[in-house]
């Protein structure tokens, strides 16, 4: 059971060897099972961004979107892998590092929301050069029995496109909220720091109460005496002596005191 403070409720925290009070305030604050469903979340949406951009080279390759999954996809994988570190290391100093992760992952998300809606608003858009696209694009749409036509690459294309969409902006909101709960739980830290100074651990005080002078009591006695004598070698209380006389010889044994 953890000790608290009887004056305020709060736990007093034990200093630890190599640990200060604010780094155990910290692995005791933060969230750890929020994050854990942030980085398992960061996790799938990683592989979704992924398969939607495989698929998209796969329909259409010369009008891909400038892999832009696989480039982004790459470090979303450093972010939740991040994650899943800080949750096993426990200290700030994890969790910060996971903090910029999570602060990059923000920005490449907000870079394939761009190049998504750019692409949705025209499937077609190449960037390696009209004609290489356009001499390309005969060969490939005849090389797949279920691309006959720009129709067809349009049907397929669009759904990717808009799947690959949802997966950045949950992406972005997830890097959001983690960074609001590292916020909070510095803001948290620092207000239990400023109550509690660092590596010192607080002690009980009692403020003595203000009272006015008493005369001094005066015990009394009882002055009836002890029915048990008392050792006067010793200053104990013991019981008389007792003497029996044995049936056989007649010989009286005196019994030894019980002092007490």
């Amino acid at each position: 059971m953890q000790p608290v403070q009887p004056w305020t409720g709060r736990p007093v925290m034990i200093a630890v060897p190599g640990r200060t009070p604010r780094q155990q305030m910290w692995r005791k604050t933060f969230p750890r099972g929020i994050a854990a469903l942030i980085g398992t979340c960061q996790m799938f949406l990683t592989f979704g961004i992924l398969a939607c951009e495989t698929l998209s080279m796969i329909v259409d390759f010369y009008h891909a979107m400038l892999f832009v999954g696989y480039w982004a996809g790459a470090f979303f994988t450093i972010t939740w892998i991040s994650v899943y570190g800080s949750l096993c290391c426990k200290g700030r100093g994890c969790t910060t590092y996971t903090l910029v992760t999570q602060v990059i992952c923000l920005c490449l998300a907000i870079c394939v929301l761009v190049i998504d809606i750019i692409f949705l608003s025209n499937p077609f858009l190449c960037f390696y050069g009209t004609y290489t696209c356009t001499s390309s694009s005969s060969t490939t749409y005849t090389s797949w029995s279920f691309l006959a036509s720009t129709s067809d690459i349009y049907n397929l294309k669009v759904p990717i496109l808009k799947g690959q969409l949802a997966g950045a902006v949950l992406m972005l909101v997830l890097a959001i909220i983690y960074i609001i709960l590292y916020i909070v739980t510095a803001v948290k830290v620092r207000g239990h720091s400023n109550a509690i100074p660092e590596n010192r651990i607080p002690l009980q005080t009692k403020v003595p109460t203000t009272v006015g002078y008493q005369e001094p009591q005066v015990s009394s006695y009882s002055s009836t005496p002890s029915s048990l004598p008392i050792n006067a070698k010793r200053g104990l209380a013991t019981e008389p002596e007792e003497e029996i006389e044995c049936y056989n010889c007649h010989n009286k044994i005196t019994l030894p005191q019980r002092r007490y």
